[in-house]
């Protein structure tokens, strides 16, 4: 597949380093995101005319291999390696608070979504996972 050359290389190549320190910060990235800080970008480089247009991502993601990932789910989520010392956790919680089976609720199935980030992000090629 040919990839349209980019026409601005130094917003481009800035907007993938702010991109690549997003991600190392596990902080989520979304299209509009990436077109938000290219236009601020635009405008720091005084570059005239530029729209971030949904052609113009497309091509970025497509020259820098950013792809779209689901954030949540079982999958990433899981880290095996944790479930053991939560449960022993959990325990001494429920003991110490004399809690009883109807006082525990999942908090990922209530449906309360003030402030909610997105499901999904945009990663670098080279990550295998979102989280």
């Amino acid at each position: 597949m040919h990839t349209k050359k980019a026409e601005l290389p130094e917003l481009e190549i800035r907007l993938y380093r702010w991109f690549l320190a997003q991600r190392e910060r596990n902080m989520p990235v979304s299209g509009d995101l990436i077109r938000q800080k290219a236009l601020s970008l635009s405008v720091s480089l005084s570059v005239a005319g530029f729209k971030a247009s949904d052609g113009w991502l497309q091509h970025f993601k497509q020259r820098h291999g950013v792809r779209l990932l689901k954030i949540s789910g079982e999958k990433l989520s899981s880290q095996p390696e944790l479930i053991d010392p939560f449960k022993a956790r959990l325990r001494r919680v429920i003991q110490e608070h004399n809690l009883n089976e109807h006082q525990l609720y999942n908090a990922d199935e209530t449906g309360l979504y003030w402030q909610l980030l997105p499901d999904k992000t945009y990663v670098a090629l080279a990550e295998k996972n979102s989280s």
